[in-house]
């Protein structure tokens, strides 16, 4: 013990051998408590470390660099650097998606509305306004590049800026953004592509985040299996798609007049004109050309097919089997249910592209994850003794005797089984009231029901008094379920008080939450639910790492279709106008909506659709 304290001494001070990922440095804890060794070379890679030189001209002890090191170990350095990322997305958001557009929705608002135009709102910001704050951002973090760079150095230092993955992100940002600011790339293409780099910015804030870092390099760590998923799916997407093209090629077309052209008729029949008889259609009797046509959905080249397996595989598939099974043959209209058999076609292609093929994709990931975690018996360890520490933990209140008596007396109280079982019981018959709740009660129910409520909303009230006895307002708000209870009481005492009806109908639903504590009485239940309780940080990890991941898209959809034409599926629901609407669409192509729909909204082309503005955008 004594020559291992005696070789830590000899570390340099400044240098910190464990990184913030407890992950990467389990290994080296192990280790550190059991062989001395380890300890020498972490030393000698300190001392290595402290005498690099950064951009091969700036030694340790150079003041210049002292002072960018200085300035990069203030926490107001960091605080002001997340502020200007923060406030970077927030004008991301709002900032129009084409500069030569106004306003592209009438304004309801009469405070937001344009003087030049009444019925158009005006923006939140105007360009200048917001060319200006991105010059201002560019300024901020080019100097964070140049601080932490004169730090670590850029590339051929141990720790260079470069060799750090999330740092990489950064600097392409920041490269973006320069190219923005110095106007390189006005207009065209490539111009667009740099515009839509801004969407990286949201990438920022979860280097910032710890949580979220851990999940990105555990996704990381599932890339070269999920690779292999990725390689099978694609394999299974080809054969299915050349099976396709043999068996349903050339067969789908169909005249768009199904009356004039019906089978046996085909497309030799499908010429000429024909009046729309269709009374619900706002073309009703309006005379249209017959076409022979084909729907979005077919099986014509390899392209087309792997769309419609894809749009089979995300279980959008119901019109692509009717139009199956209703294949007649070459240049012939369709019938119906003439070819039902073609549907075991799909039937093979959902079990093994779809099924197997998420079930495949599921497996690995988990897989990943968990050989990501370490497996060795150093981090089996570790993980134990972790958690032994987490369990045995101290809990102030409760793992100390009071000193006055009726605390001590109190406490014995709540400890005993008859306690814990009245207490379970007033929780299940107040349960079971609420349940019996219904409209058009009598007026002698409702009366019991007011009783009952008062008599266990006093008995709750007791409750937390006695347990504030026993343990001190300390261990009460360290129990996770008495905080939970203190809440209910208090979201009931509240709509007592202020006796208004709206909010005392709002309120009563906190009595529902005693369900809760009801099943928390349980023990297999009560594991589950301290489980998920243990999880909760990580998964607020997760939900904002989607929500990071939705804006982002949100962004990039924004600048490519916000001035596309309404279609299909595309309308004042689903559109791309504004953040707004573009993350909300987004949300609604993830949550199953009509996610083809919308990709053959917005791929529409001339003839279909004039260009109306100077950008290029999709369809405007």
């Amino acid at each position: 013990k004594g020559e291992l304290e005696d070789e830590w001494d000899s570390v340099p001070q400044d240098f910190n051998p464990y990184p913030t990922n407890v992950r990467s440095y389990r290994g080296e804890l192990v280790a550190l408590v059991t062989d001395v060794p380890v300890l020498v070379d972490v030393k000698a890679e300190a001392q290595k470390r402290s005498e690099e030189r950064v951009l091969l001209f700036f030694s340790p002890t150079d003041p210049f660099r002292h002072f960018f090191i200085k300035i990069g170990s203030f926490a107001a350095f960091d605080a002001i650097v997340f502020a200007a990322i923060v406030v970077s997305c927030f004008f991301l958001v709002i900032s129009l998606p084409y500069e030569d557009i106004p306003a592209t929705q009438l304004c309801p608002w009469p405070q937001y509305r344009d003087p030049e135009n009444p019925t158009m709102c005006r923006p939140l910001l105007f360009t200048e306004q917001v060319k200006t704050a991105n010059t201002v951002f560019f300024v901020v973090f080019l100097f964070e590049f140049i601080v932490r760079v004169m730090s670590v150095g850029l590339l051929f230092t141990s720790d260079a800026y470069l060799r750090n993955g999330w740092n990489l992100v950064d600097f392409v940002v920041l490269v973006l953004s320069a190219i923005e600011e110095t106007g390189a790339f006005p207009g065209g293409s490539v111009g667009r592509v740099v515009r839509m780099g801004r969407a990286l910015r949201p990438l920022r804030l979860m280097k910032r985040n710890q949580g979220m870092r851990i999940i990105i390099d555990a996704l990381i760590g599932t890339l070269r299996p999920v690779a292999y998923v990725v390689v099978f799916v694609v394999f299974t997407f080809f054969v299915f798609s050349l099976m396709g093209m043999g068996i349903f090629g050339n067969k789908m077309h169909r005249c768009t007049d199904t009356e004039g052209a019906a089978y046996p008729g085909g497309k030799a029949e499908c010429s000429g004109a024909y009046i729309n008889t269709d009374v619900d259609s706002h073309s009703a009797g309006c005379l249209f050309p017959r076409s022979w046509d084909k729907p979005t959905h077919n099986f014509d080249d390899v392209w087309d097919s792997m769309l419609t397996l894809l749009r089979v595989n995300t279980v959008k598939y119901v019109a692509i089997i009717n139009d199956v099974m209703d294949i007649t043959d070459v240049d012939q209209s369709p019938s119906t249910n003439f070819s039902e058999f073609y549907s075991l076609f799909f039937v093979v292609y959902l079990i093994v592209g779809a099924l197997l093929a998420m079930n495949l994709f599921i497996g690995f990931i988990i897989d990943g994850f968990n050989a990501n975690r370490g497996s060795t018996d150093a981090d089996l360890q570790y993980e134990r003794f972790i958690r032994q520490i987490w369990k045995n933990t101290p809990r102030p209140g409760v793992n100390t005797q009071p000193s006055w008596w009726l605390s001590q007396r109190v406490r014995a109280l709540t400890e005993t089984r008859e306690f814990q079982t009245f207490s379970g019981v007033c929780v299940g018959i107040n349960v079971m009231f609420m349940l019996s709740d219904h409209a058009d009660a009598p007026e002698l129910f409702i009366l019991i029901m007011d009783i009952q409520n008062y008599i266990f909303f006093a008995e709750l009230w007791m409750e937390i008094l006695l347990f504030f006895i026993a343990y001190g307002y300390k261990g009460l708000l360290y129990d996770t379920w008495k905080v939970f209870d203190i809440i209910v009481v208090v979201g009931i005492s509240m709509g007592y008080a202020l006796n208004n009806p709206r909010i005392t109908q709002f309120v009563k639903s906190f009595r529902l939450f005693r369900v809760v504590r009801l099943m928390s009485m349980i023990k297999p239940i009560k594991i589950i639910l301290d489980t998920l309780l243990i999880c909760m940080p990580q998964l607020a990890n997760i939900l904002l790492l989607l929500l990071l991941i939705y804006t982002m898209f949100a962004i990039v959809s924004m600048n490519l279709f916000a001035t596309t034409k309404f279609g299909y599926r595309t309308g004042p629901t689903a559109n791309f106008e504004d953040f707004g609407h573009a993350i909300a669409t987004i949300y609604q192509i993830i949550t199953g909506d009509e996610w083809d729909m919308i990709m053959y909204d917005c791929a529409v082309a001339a003839p279909l659709c004039t260009s109306l503005f100077g950008g290029e955008g999709a369809g405007d």
